[in-house]
């Protein structure tokens, strides 16, 4: 359907009332993954390979979200399976 606006998931944004609303919430959204990013930049910059496990910040930035491009990465290094699969 040429003209529909839909979200980042595929649905329809159907509420002409909504989607100037859902457009800030997206850019702010957007913004805040962006410092969230720029935090564990920083972290694995300071902490090579896996001694950022060891960080006191770390606790804090997985409550407050993973980046979608270091997910994988961090969290086979929490859950062990890094070491786990370098072993085998």
């Amino acid at each position: 359907e040429a003209g529909v606006e839909r979200d980042q998931y595929g649905f329809k944004l159907t509420d002409k009332d909504f989607i100037p609303v859902y457009r800030e919430w997206v850019q702010q959204h957007r913004r805040k993954a962006e410092e969230r990013k720029a935090k564990w930049m920083d972290l694995f910059r300071k902490s090579p390979g896996t001694s950022y496990l060891n960080n006191d910040k770390l606790k804090k930035l997985v409550r407050k979200g993973i980046p979608d491009s270091s997910r994988g990465e961090v969290w086979m290094d929490v859950s062990g399976a890094s070491q786990k699969k370098a072993a085998n």
